[in-house]
């Protein structure tokens, strides 16, 4: 029987929770939260895995599991043609933790610099 997975933090759960393929898409593909948020620090954030491993509250190899997993959903996703349903997982919200301080408002960590920002 396997362990049970460890609870993992997530930022803020996304306002849309369901992306629609255009046409008459029958087949849906399940993305969880945590996928969700390993694809935001990694991709978005460009964030280093070791990094982003700790703000989700799991060991580098499990964020890379994790990461591959959703990259390998949304792409399968995409070229198939399929509807993206993001649901479920064991999270909790990581109040104080994101990097954006508009969604939670009392992050320690300073909010990411835009490069046109600070070209400015």
């Amino acid at each position: 029987m396997p362990r049970p997975s460890k609870c993992r933090r997530v930022c803020s759960l996304p306002p849309c929770r369901f992306f629609a393929a255009f046409g008459d898409a029958d087949t849906q593909e399940g993305l969880a939260f945590d996928e969700l948020e390993a694809l935001r620090l990694a991709d978005l954030e460009d964030l280093n895995q070791e990094i982003a491993a700790k703000r989700i509250g799991v060991s580098r190899g499990t964020f890379q599991r994790m990461l591959y997993s959703a990259r390998k959903k949304v792409a399968g996703a995409l070229v198939n043609g399929w509807n993206i349903h993001i649901d479920g997982g064991n999270v909790k919200l990581a109040k104080g933790l994101c990097l954006d301080r508009l969604r939670c408002g009392t992050c320690p960590f300073p909010p990411k610099q835009n490069s046109n920002e600070s070209s400015k």
